[in-house]
This record gives C-alpha cells, sequence and structure tokens, in this order.
C-alpha cells in the first residue's frame, strides 16, 4: 500500500469505521499498539512469540506507509484548511473553531475537512436531483436535515460525545473522564518513583562520601548513614512530604477535562444527501447506479460532497423503493453542486415456457371438486431442502420455496406452514382420499 499511491489514499481518505477514528486507516496503529502491549503484559509471552513478532513486522510496514503516504495527505489536508480559512473566515471563526478541536487539542486526531456526528432527522426530505430518464428505474436525490456537530476522535473516545463510554477488558465501561483520571494517577505514580529512586542515590552516595571522611568518629557515622538511607516502608506514608520541593503534586487533583457536551453543542442543518430508488414496474430488476460532478474536473470540495468510486448495484423483485446510500456533504451551510446520474438497468424476469406436453398430448388443467379435497403436491423428502415448488395464485406459475414474490407476475407467495403440511396427511397426500 506505501507504494501505490491511489490505493493508500482511497485507504486514508476513506470514512472511519467508528466515530473513534478521523481516517479508515487510524485504527490500524491503536490496534496493533493495543495488541502490542497485550502481548508484552502477558505471562506467556514465549507461547505468544511468534504473534509478537507479526506485530512488530506490521507496525514496520505501517510506518513506512505513513511516513511515504500519510505525511504527504496531512500536508495536502493543512493546504486545503488554509485555502478554506482565507476564503470563509467567518465559518471557521464562528462555526467550526467553536467545536471542532482537531488542532487545537493535543488528543484530537489532526484531520481535514472537520468530520460530523450525525444525530436524529429534524425535517421532512427535500428533493434536490431526480433521474428519470431510465425506462425501468428511477434515481432520486434528497437532502436531509438532522442533529449534527463537529467530530474530535481521539482513537478511544470521542470529545463531542463524552457520555459514550469505551468497553475494557475486564467487561466493564470507562468513561473519557475516568480514562484522564487513570492516565494522571499513573503519571504521577511514576513521577513519584522515579523521585524515591533518584533520593535513594544520592543518599547512598552521601553515605559512601561519609564512610570515607578522615577523622570522625564511627559511631557519628553510622547515625549520618541510618538517617540518610531511610526505610522505604516508613517511607511509603511520608512520600508527599519529600516531593514537596521536587515539584510533584502533593495532593491529587482532577485533571482538566476538554470536551464538547453533545446535548449543548448540537446543531441542525442539512447535511446528508440521501440516494433512494425506486423500481417503475412489477418486475425483477437488476440496477447499477454511478455517480460522477456535472462539470468536469470539480473536486469534491467543489461538489460539497464526497462520491462513491464505484457503482451502486440493487436487485428488485417488485415495484418498490429502496435507499441504497447516504452521503455526508463536507460543508453543511452550503448546497451540494451538479451530480451527473449514469443508470444501467435489467429486466432479468423469466420468460414464460409453456406447459408441458406427455406422450404428444397436452395435460388438462385440473378442476375442483366439490367433494374430493384440492391435491396439494409436496415432497417431504426434500423439506428444508428449498426444492419445493410454490403455485402463485394469481397466473399459477411454479416458484421454488423459500421465494417471497412470483417470478412471472410479481405477486407475494403463499408461504407453506404446518397448516400445508396437515393438510397433506388429512387429503391422503398426492393422491387424495382415494389412497384409503
Amino acid at each position: 500500500m506505501s507504494k501505490d499511491t491511489v490505493i493508500a489514499r482511497h485507504v486514508y481518505f476513506a470514512a472511519p469505521s467508528t466515530y473513534q477514528m478521523a481516517h479508515y486507516s487510524d485504527w490500524i496503529r491503536y490496534y496493533l499498539e493495543y495488541q502490542k502491549g497485550d502481548v508484552e503484559r502477558s505471562n506467556s509471552f514465549a507461547y505468544f512469540k511468534f504473534k509478537y513478532d507479526a506485530i512488530i513486522k506490521a507496525l514496520e510496514y505501517l510506518r513506512k506507509f505513513e511516513s511515504e503516504q500519510v505525511e504527504k495527505f496531512k500536508e495536502e489536508e493543512q493546504a486545503r484548511m488554509e485555502k478554506d480559512l482565507e476564503e470563509d473566515k467567518e465559518r471557521f471563526t464562528q462555526d467550526v473553531q467553536k467545536d471542532w478541536l482537531a488542532f487545537n487539542h493535543n488528543e484530537v486526531i489532526t484531520h481535514y475537512p472537520p468530520l460530523m456526528i450525525i444525530g436524529k432527522q429534524t425535517q421532512d426530505d427535500v428533493t434536490l436531483q431526480t433521474h428519470d430518464e431510465d425506462p425501468l428505474v428511477k434515481v432520486t436525490l434528497s437532502e436531509v436535515a438532522c442533529e449534527y456537530n463537529f467530530s474530535n476522535p481521539t482513537g478511544y473516545f470521542n470529545l463531542s460525545i463524552p457520555h459514550i463510554e469505551i468497553k475494557t477488558n475486564n467487561f466493564q465501561t470507562l468513561s473519557y473522564a475516568q480514562y484522564r483520571q487513570n492516565l494522571y494517577e499513573s503519571e504521577r505514580k511514576e513521577a513519584q518513583d522515579k523521585l524515591k529512586a533518584q533520593q535513594a542515590e544520592e543518599a547512598k552516595k552521601a553515605a559512601e562520601a561519609n564512610q570515607s571522611t578522615e577523622n570522625t568518629d564511627n559511631a557519628d557515622v553510622v547515625q549520618e548513614n541510618a538517617e540518610a538511607v531511610k526505610d522505604p516502608q516508613d517511607e511509603e506514608q511520608k512520600a508527599t512530604e519529600n516531593i514537596v520541593d521536587d515539584g510533584v503534586p502533593v495532593e491529587l487533583k482532577a485533571p482538566e477535562v476538554i470536551v464538547r457536551n453533545w446535548f449543548e453543542c448540537k446543531r441542525e442543518g442539512p447535511v446528508l444527501v440521501k440516494v433512494s430508488v425506486t423500481n417503475r414496474e412489477k418486475k425483477k430488476v437488476k440496477a447499477a447506479v454511478r455517480f460522477q460532478a456535472a462539470i468536469e474536473g470539480q473536486d469534491e470540495y467543489e461538489l460539497n460532497v464526497r462520491l462513491p468510486k464505484s457503482e451502486i448495484k440493487v436487485t428488485f423483485f417488485d415495484a418498490d423503493t429502496l435507499v441504497v446510500l447516504h452521503m455526508t456533504k463536507i460543508n453543511p451551510l452550503k448546497p451540494i453542486g451538479q451530480i451527473k446520474i449514469i443508470v444501467r438497468s435489467t429486466d432479468i424476469s423469466p420468460i414464460p415456457t409453456a406447459p408441458p406436453l406427455t406422450g404428444g398430448a397436452a395435460v388438462a388443467p385440473a378442476v375442483r371438486n366439490a367433494e374430493v379435497p384440492m391435491q396439494v403436491i409436496i415432497n417431504l423428502n426434500s423439506v428444508g431442502s428449498g426444492g419445493e415448488i410454490v403455485v402463485c395464485d394469481e397466473c399459477n406459475h411454479r416458484n421454488y420455496q423459500g421465494m417471497q414474490y412470483c417470478e412471472k407476475c410479481g405477486e407475494s407467495l403463499p408461504q407453506m406452514g404446518t397448516n400445508v403440511i396437515d393438510n397433506y396427511y388429512t387429503t391422503g397426500g398426492a393422491y387424495g382420499n382415494s389412497m384409503y
């Protein structure tokens, strides 16, 4: 991936898998680092040696990818942000910089354009564009207004939704505030241990210097060494007194937590573009939809939306409307550009066939007899294997069991239940009551 710029660009700029990330490729490093630490903490390191070696090798490939490709992409993001900042200063000063912390918080992953967290829909859809030139399907683009706020992912949390907790290995949950508190306590304990080790080393050096001093009473030397080298158990309770003068806090204070409360900072606006495809006929139709800029050379920033790279494929079994895609606008305050919609559709309905012939003579259709129950032909040996036949009530077309709609007319098919199997026994199976 580090050698192919096209693939690397697609992986980097693709939508993140969760709100914890800013780019699709961000999860790789966090996952590998977590697995690496998990193996290092394990008591069976030799057992996981092959796994550890594979993680180290993967991290080396990732470092190469980041140095050769990601750095260039970050420079592009920075240049684009500076350009947009000059062209639309009002939006950045009044809207974006208020709640977007990507370049103002050391924990937030730097990214551009600003990502958004989408909430519930607030208004009815507004139709933007319709493509009805195809005889079989119609494509509609609609604008959807929702709650939203700018995303601030850290890799483990998102500071725009701090009330969302993560799961730990101990089947527990951890909030961002608790995470910061635990991190602070760990750093403080590490500083205390480092300071104690430094003080013990200084005391040891002082004791050695005192022992080499001439004309000093041995009793006084022993007493001085006893005062200099303190018992760790006795000094554990007085640890805070020892580190006051060295700049380490005595009392544990909660660290400053900078977040953006979703319920206080959320806003409303047209942030989504919904793509829906409608089947015009009661036929089995397969369609493929592709999007591109109507004006050649326009990029995603000028379109104000990131279009899918490949075509969207959909299959209809009846006249229906399916929502196949939601696209997020880059700037919710601006409209989207003109999009060219390319549609390919195919009627894949089965061709009607003539009834089978036996011995050169046509088989007469069955006539319902009021005295003899209607015959139900079921192959009990193939129940559950997908080989049963279901006859359509409208056109008498024979369909396979499990299909919801008739291949010929598109109407709903009756589903075989326990009542059909019961009728098989009460009516004498495939031969009626004459069987008995």
